[in-house]
């Protein structure tokens, strides 16, 4: 199959396959709620890669629309703490989320003579 962008509706970030089934899934790493859009290209990408259901998983929530939509379809939402639970049931080792402090880089201190000098011109 070709490979589709991001913004393609049949878009799938991952296609898992267990037990002889397949699931999509679509990954939103939104600050804001996952509205109807994103549940509608996941319910296509399911009859185009002729899978079982879709999973949306995200960091931002979902709206009340998106949340009742789904319930209509086979998509599952998941938020941040639905797959932190899942992956803890499978015995997977989480690392501890790093601080803000440290996703910037480490911040670079001198003494006063490592202090960098400009070259004059």
């Amino acid at each position: 199959m070709p490979a589709l962008c991001a913004n393609d509706p049949r878009h799938a970030d991952l296609i898992l396959t267990t037990k002889g089934e397949q699931i999509v899934v679509q990954a939103r790493r939104w600050k804001n709620p996952v509205g109807v859009q994103a549940v509608h290209a996941a319910f296509s990408a399911i009859t185009y890669y002729r899978a079982r259901r879709a999973i949306i998983v995200t960091s931002g929530g979902f709206t009340r629309q998106a949340m009742q939509l789904a319930e209509h379809t086979n998509v599952e939402l998941w938020d941040r703490n639905r797959l932190v639970d899942s992956l803890r049931q499978t015995n997977v080792e989480l690392p501890e989320p790093p601080s803000r402090a440290l996703t910037r880089g480490p911040a670079k201190s001198y003494t006063k003579s490592q202090v960098p000098r400009q070259k004059e011109g």
